[in-house]
């Protein structure tokens, strides 16, 4: 290549989001297009750029600077076989290829609505609730998102990506708190109850398609007609009516229990109960009392050892006085009543 062409390829056109919304989610600045090689790519920071070809997702490009040429497109140019010379034997000079830019940030406030969850009710029987809500999410990985998109749609358009993403939402939603089985009253007041693990639903099945949902809420939910011919109050009264209900039947039940343990437990054994119940308490208190109780135990001890003592001196006593002995009158030693010869000093003792 000569100094000319190398010169003319750092004057081309860089291919950037320049002239784009950054808002987009999805934005395709090449499509099928044909592109030199040394072609400059900028990536700004927040997005990636996606190569594709027939729809088959090709090489990624994160924030930074890249030129377009073989050594920075290993997969695209093996799909196109860019390393191949035709018959001339030339290498080929340009490519065809789509490009995408795919928005890594967290998209917030974006809407879903018309989850049907069907719901069985004792009062109300079987009927159909819609759901409608509000969720924030994020593209985590943006080649299994284009891939799924490709393989659902043939193609990617902001628009279509972001009522895709919105569509799959809903019908994940609904399908959680459909499992939840939840009753109309508690659906009517969006309970926590009836949402529970949603959050966690989406993601585990979101994950396959390279997105994570930050949070979800329900925001609103549309019963037929005859469930608000016979609810006439808002939800947050039927849910303050439900929690008032609730306090009211654990009172009851405590009640109940307290009347069931006067009526069938005895005076006596009642006031057996308590007199545990107190002495449980003196000895917790003489437990964490421990310098207290070593004294109280060594005092004990020695009396103990004391007490042992005389009795022991007494017994002694007895049983001397029991026995007769004969006294020896040169040491004055006590030898038994049938010694004739002092066991101590050998004298006669007769």
């Amino acid at each position: 290549m000569g100094i000319f062409s190398r010169l003319k390829n750092l004057f081309k056109k860089s291919i950037n989001l320049s002239e784009l919304d950054k808002s987009h989610l999805v934005a395709l600045v090449k499509n099928n297009a044909k592109i030199k090689f040394g072609t400059p790519l900028e990536v700004v920071p927040g997005f990636v750029a996606v190569l594709s070809h027939k729809n088959k997702v090709a090489d990624l490009f994160a924030e930074g600077k890249y030129r377009l040429d073989v050594p920075t497109m290993p997969i695209l140019s093996r799909i196109e076989k860019l390393t191949k010379p035709n018959k001339k034997g030339d290498l080929p000079k340009a490519f065809y290829a789509d490009i995408y830019f795919l928005n890594l940030s967290v998209f917030e406030k974006q809407k879903f609505g018309g989850a049907n969850v069907i719901i069985k009710d004792k009062k109300f029987k079987k009927l159909k609730a819609t759901l409608f809500g509000s969720f924030s999410y994020q593209i985590k990985s943006p080649i299994d998102f284009m891939e799924a998109m490709f393989t659902q749609f043939g193609v990617l358009r902001n628009s279509i990506a972001k009522d895709e993403i919105s569509s799959w939402v809903a019908g994940l939603v609904a399908r959680k708190v459909q499992k939840n089985s939840p009753e109309v009253y508690d659906l009517y007041c969006r309970d926590t109850k009836c949402f529970d693990g949603v959050l966690d639903y989406l993601n585990k099945n979101l994950s396959d398609v390279g997105i994570m949902v930050e949070s979800v809420e329900v925001t609103e939910v549309k019963f037929p007609k005859k469930v608000y011919q016979n609810v006439t109050l808002s939800s947050t009264e039927v849910f303050e009516q439900k929690q008032d209900e609730k306090i009211a039947i654990d009172n009851k039940s405590l009640n109940d229990k307290l009347d069931y343990e006067e009526k069938v437990l005895p005076a006596s054994q009642l006031q057996l109960e308590i007199e545990q119940a107190e002495q449980k308490t003196q000895d917790e208190t003489i437990y964490f009392d421990g310098e207290i109780s070593s004294q109280t135990s060594e005092r004990s001890n020695k009396s103990l050892s004391s007490e042992n003592l005389n009795t022991e001196s007494n017994a002694d006593e007895q049983i001397r006085q029991t026995i007769e002995y004969k006294k020896c009158n040169n040491c004055g030693a006590l030898n038994s009543k049938e010694s004739h010869v002092c066991f101590k000093c050998y004298k006669s003792i007769d």
